[in-house]
């Protein structure tokens, strides 16, 4: 039989074994089922959220990954905020769209800086197909509004209302 602590880690409810017959914690399955559909919805707002901007760009919506990767992810990893920003309004401005810039959060007074040359020599590479540099466009999005919002969903600060309602031992 499934007890208590075997859906708890410590103070953290990490999960809910779904068998009624089996179950010592039923009164915990509404809390921690609502509690992970809030977190999947918030989740969902976040990755609309950066295909709202990435889907205002003409030819957008035929969009397919490529599957060049050449560690375009490592590449801009590499590089802080601001860098990346340059980097997106680069390619936004040669597909079309340089003023999407503006809607990325954090960055409506944000001017860019030109990009450095090894960034213009990769960029250039990718302007003559449209695929190549939408993956730049989808990957700075996830490096800018993706990933930061999805930490601050599942990297709280302070503990989530369905953690704090059961009792401290």
């Amino acid at each position: 039989m499934l007890k208590d602590r075997d859906v708890w880690d410590g103070e953290k409810l990490v999960g809910f074994f779904p068998s009624v017959r089996a179950c010592g914690t039923a009164t915990a399955a509404f809390q921690f089922w609502t509690a992970e559909m809030a977190r999947d919805h918030l989740r969902l707002g976040v990755f609309f959220g950066a295909l709202a901007v990435i889907l205002q760009i003409p030819g957008a919506a035929e969009y397919r990954y490529t599957g060049a990767h050449d560690e375009m992810e490592d590449k801009l990893d590499e590089l802080d905020r601001d860098q990346v920003l340059d980097v997106l309004a680069d390619c936004l401005k040669r597909l079309g769209r340089a003023d999407l810039i503006k809607q990325v959060p954090g960055a409506e007074d944000y001017e860019p800086d030109p990009v450095s040359d090894e960034w213009e020599k990769l960029l250039d590479k990718r302007t003559g197909d449209r695929n190549e540099l939408l993956n730049v466009v989808g990957e700075c999005l996830d490096k800018l509004v993706v990933k930061p919002g999805m930490a601050e969903i599942d990297e709280p600060r302070r503990l989530p209302w369905w953690e704090r309602w059961r009792p401290r031992q």
